[in-house]
């Protein structure tokens, strides 16, 4: 865990680097090389990488790229556009949730319809056999796990 005179210290560095650049961390290293508190500096140092990402972070919010200005200032002008991304944005998750429900209470009707089959009831009355050179349009066989008939056969048997 970082101490909290640590965590403020790696964050008000990250921003000078960020707003001052490279130079300016490559001077810091040099003169606070020898200071403890500047560590995380060392790329060997537990939260080098940490610091790594607050200064890439922080340089995008000081020093923006152009075209994200330029997006930022037609997104301003038009507020009533961005609001209809949101609403559309709503209205998708909504019938994703929507759909997602439907197929759960599907699932879940044939799950109950299957269950309610008295599978003693059934009784086997004929046994066809095929000759091996024989090929025929067959359905896939029902004694893979986890098909239906593969299901009954078990309960059947137990």
């Amino acid at each position: 865990a970082v101490v909290s005179t640590q965590s403020t210290g790696l964050k008000l560095t990250a921003q000078f680097v960020a707003k001052n650049g490279k130079t300016f961390l490559q001077t810091l290293i040099q003169k606070e090389q020898k200071n403890y508190i500047f560590d995380f500096l060392r790329p060997q140092h537990g939260h080098f990488q940490y610091f790594t990402k607050l200064v890439e972070q922080y340089s995008k919010i000081l020093l923006p790229e152009t075209i994200m200005l330029e997006n930022l200032r037609i997104e301003n002008e038009t507020p009533s556009k961005e609001l209809d991304k949101v609403l559309y944005k709503v209205e998708w998750v909504k019938y994703q949730e929507r759909v997602r429900k439907k197929e759960e209470d599907d699932a879940e009707k044939e799950r109950v319809s299957f269950a309610q089959i008295d599978w003693h009831d059934f009784v086997v009355v004929e046994t066809i056999d095929f000759p091996v050179e024989e090929v025929g349009e067959l359905p896939p066989p029902v004694t893979q796990p986890g098909s239906r008939g593969y299901q009954a056969l078990r309960t059947d048997h137990h």
